[in-house]
């Protein structure tokens, strides 16, 4: 059921075609080695976006990295041997694993823009033309499955009133088939004839028929409307098609749509028994709806098409026409559908073949004619899927989907596990630390969640939706304070429940009180019930995790709630409660700087920390800077004295035992003291995003510039040539660190958010090549699009696909929006929607303008 949310104004300057970035830095033309024979780009897929032609390649062969260096080796013995007891414990269930280390997933280098809106699960696509990588249990990415054969779009092409010229699937995938199934079927066509563009929520896929001189495009698009609280995330994905005939000969073209049960997974192949009836609408709608369940959870896969109205010059003997096939075996050879569309135009109503009624496919086709020298009418398909009723690993809560939701431009907030769940009154009993504001605003708008990545399977992961929450909250911003009211309840909740943590076994409670919870749950578990299911280390040490939520807080009452007083109301006890905690158990020198402890106590997490360091420090900071000011905002005078005083003594520390006269060090004391961090200064990037004056009275500003030309000068330019974004750390000699695992890694997260610090400073060309960088290295080189990783190395290796972090990305859009200059703009009841004057000037992903370009291609 449907539950509408309120309406919000929405501005066309909101959202921009797609994240600006520019060319490579190499110069080169990434989609140069896609073209066709006549060097010609296709003019059907031409435009902005990624591009791959069917027999794509990328120029690096890339794997989850598995080569530690002896040292790194030795330093986790102990953790290994923990971590093995546990992992074999899960030997026959390894979806129960919040992180599977010893089986980290590979990327799949053909993966496309996915289909389905936000919440509601999510089903991939092959770039080549295949359906692939289905999401559809709540939390769990289904990686492993590929392409799936009788997902298919089927051409058949006839002479007018003759017999059948040409009749393939609409795919050049390949094609895992088992013995006998679908042998009927032509999987042949050609990859290079086969073309793609993917602008997200949006794809193109043309396939060229060069021996009939006809072109098929198929335009993809999903129900992607940011701001829009109704429709955005219902659980469908339509399909249009369209026919181009540049030969002198009329042609009767039949365009099917296939699909069956389950999800690829074998598990689900054969669950329970399918069934299937027919449907038609007044409007001329017709379809098919397949039920059957996954995972003992009930689903609805459904498929229409819109019949075509005749066109003046078909005639009485070819109207365009619908057929439907109820019911076929997508495991035996196909050969009745196959051959009766071959013979017709049309599929067959049913073909009983070896039908066995646990395993099932169906199908919907339009027929028409396609007159010499023209261009067809759209040809209008639907895919939808229909789980109401959902739960989670341990099935003790049902939940019902959310399909009035916001979406996002980039494909993680619909692939990445995301979930969305009308408000529940049990809820109230259940988890009786939420908040009466908690629960008003989940009953508007519902109860959201994302993956922090496809295999670190923990919802709502905090230090790493700090860098990415500038997604929703520009996009969906009523999104956003949902999940940080939900944070603020659980921040005096705890669990008892006492844990042995894999990495240095420590025994400790799940979830200790007055501290930000580090996610809110496995969904193989029982999220949002059992928190912290990141049981590596013990998080309620960590350092970053309680400042990040205080940063939010501000960023959030100021910009997106727009100083409601309410918000402000129900953060700040924790804000408070947080600061203090910090003042009395991590300032063990009481100078006012918090120091880090030598142990894995921040989102670096095995990366260590000793003493002062640049990360915490900064967040420290600025935690410090903005504590003051909500203080002062509340009323208490006395938090307000208490925080500013600690910032004056805290940054005469900070400067004192790091700054060297180019850039902060990475911490006192450590193997990597004196590197050079690229997010050393993160704590002032983000609160730069929200009020530059503020950020310019925590440090003095020529010290970051100073600090940022040295991360460009050292962790962009001197890693991998300049192209591939910025090495979390490097020497001062101007080679990697290599000292701890992540030091020599790029996080692509943090890369975008870097490159947003730079456009704060006016730095634009180092901005977007830094980003450049990053993009081109996941997309263009190396297969890695609508996977990007958490971590690439410079050579060879990533780490964690299907990432949460990179939804930084946003924060570019966020300056170039001028959202960190409305703090000091609005008033104290209303803050306006300022959009830069050259924002949609900038340079597109491929390099060309996008500024008539988007707005011809945005309207498609």
């Amino acid at each position: 059921m449907c539950k509408k949310g309120p309406e919000t104004s929405r501005s066309n300057d909101d959202v921009p075609a797609e994240p600006p970035l520019p060319p490579s830095p190499s110069n080169t033309d990434p989609t140069a080695t896609f073209t066709n024979a006549e060097g010609e780009w296709p003019e059907e897929v031409r435009g902005i976006g990624w591009k791959a032609r069917g027999d794509h390649r990328p120029q690096e062969k890339r794997v989850p990295f598995n080569r530690p260096t002896a040292r790194q080796v030795y330093d986790a013995l102990p953790f290994i041997r923990r971590y093995f007891i546990y992992w074999m414990k899960h030997t026959f269930d390894k979806e129960k694993l919040f992180i599977n280390t010893f089986q980290p997933l590979k990327h799949k280098p053909y993966y496309g823009v996915p289909c389905g809106g936000l919440g509601s699960g999510a089903i991939g696509r092959d770039f080549r033309g295949g359906f692939c990588k289905f999401s559809l249990r709540p939390g769990l990415v289904e990686h492993k499955v590929d392409t799936i054969p009788a997902n298919q779009f089927i051409v058949s092409v006839r002479k007018p009133g003759g017999s059948c010229l040409y009749q393939k699937v609409l795919s050049a995938a390949d094609m895992q088939l088992g013995y006998g199934q679908l042998s009927a079927w032509d999987f042949s066509f050609p990859k290079e004839n086969v073309y793609y563009r993917g602008l997200y929520p949006r794809s193109w896929t043309c396939y060229r028929i060069p021996e009939l001189a006809l072109t098929i495009v198929i335009r993809q698009i999903s129900p992607i409307i940011p701001h829009n609280y109704e429709d955005s995330c219902m659980p469908v994905c339509v399909f249009v098609a369209t026919v181009l005939n540049e030969s002198a000969n009329d042609f009767d073209v039949s365009i099917a749509f296939t699909f069956r049960n389950g999800t690829g997974n074998r598990k689900w192949n054969k669950e329970g028994e399918c069934t299937a009836i027919k449907f038609t609408h007044n409007d001329g709608t017709s379809g098919v709806i397949l039920s059957h369940s996954i995972s003992q959870m009930p689903v609805k896969y459904t498929l229409a098409t819109r019949r075509l109205s005749p066109s003046p010059s078909d005639s009485a003997h070819s109207p365009p026409t619908v057929s439907i096939c109820q019911h076929f075996n997508p495991s035996k050879s196909g050969s009745g559908i196959w051959l009766h569309l071959q013979k017709t135009g049309n599929l067959p109503d049913i073909d009983d073949e070896y039908m066995d009624y646990r395993e099932m496919a169906v199908g919907v086709c339009q027929r028409f004619r396609v007159r010499a020298n023209s261009k067809s009418s759209e040809v209008e398909f639907a895919l939808a899927w229909d789980m109401q009723v959902v739960n989670f690993g341990k099935a003790t809560r049902f939940y019902k989907r959310y399909k009035s939701a916001l979406f996002n431009e980039t494909y993680f907030l619909t692939d990445g596990g995301s979930l969305w769940f009308e408000y529940d009154e049990r809820w109230s009993s259940e988890e009786a630390h939420l908040s009466q504001y908690t629960r008003e605003k989940m009953m508007k708008y519902g109860r959201f969640g994302y993956l922090e990545s496809w295999e670190y399977r923990m919802i709502n992961t905090y230090d790493v939706s700090f860098y990415a929450s500038f997604a929703l909250a520009q996009l969906w911003p009523e999104l956003e304070l949902c999940i940080q009211a939900e944070f603020t309840d659980q921040i005096s909740h705890s669990i008892e429940k006492l844990i042995r943590f894999h990495m240095e076994g420590d025994l400790a409670k799940q979830k200790t009180q007055s501290r930000v919870p580090h996610d809110l749950g496995n969904p193989a578990d029982e999220p949002w019930i059992i928190t912290n299911a990141y049981v590596m280390h013990d998080t309620g040490k960590w350092k970053d995790l309680n400042l990040k939520y205080v940063l939010t807080s501000w960023r959030d009452y100021l910009i997106v709630a727009k100083r409601d007083r309410a918000f402000l109301e129900h953060t700040w006890p924790a804000v408070k409660v947080l600061m203090y905690e910090a003042l009395e158990m991590w300032d063990r020198d009481t100078d006012g700087m918090i120091e880090n402890f030598g142990k894995a106590d921040q989102t670096y997490d095995a990366w260590r920390m000793e003493g002062v360091s640049a990360y915490c420090g900064s967040l420290w900071l600025a935690s410090l800077c903005v504590s003051a000011a909500m203080a002062e905002e509340i009323g208490d005078v006395e938090s307000k004295d208490v925080f500013a005083t600690n910032l004056q003594r805290a940054r005469r520390i900070y400067i004192e035992k790091l700054w060297n006269g180019s850039y902060f060090k990475f911490c006192e004391e450590s193997r990597s003291s004196d590197s050079i961090m690229a997010d050393q200064l993160c704590g002032i990037w983000f609160l730069q995003s929200v009020s530059p004056k503020m950020a310019a009275e925590v440090l003095p500003p020529e010290m970051v510039s100073k600090a940022l030309n040295t991360i460009y000068e050292y962790n962009v330019l001197k890693f991998a040539n300049g192209q591939m974004g910025a090495v979390n750390g490097m020497k001062p000699d101007g080679t990697i660190d290599r000292e701890y695992i992540q030091a020599d890694e790029m996080w692509t997260g943090v890369t975008y958010a870097l490159a947003a610090f730079f456009l704060q400073h006016g730095e634009r060309d180092k901005a977007f090549h830094t980003a450049s960088g990053c993009y081109y290295s996941c997309f263009e080189r190396s297969g890695l699009q609508y996977q990007t990783p958490e971590a690439m190395y410079e050579t060879k290796y990533y780490r964690a696909i299907g990432y949460m972090r990179p939804l930084s990305i946003w924060a570019l859009q966020w300056v170039l929006n001028g959202k960190h200059k409305q703090s000091s703009q609005c008033s104290q009841r209303e803050q306006p929607d300022t959009t830069t004057a050259d924002s949609h000037s900038l340079p597109s992903l491929n390099g060309t303008s996008t500024s008539e370009e988007e707005e011809t291609d945005h309207n498609q």
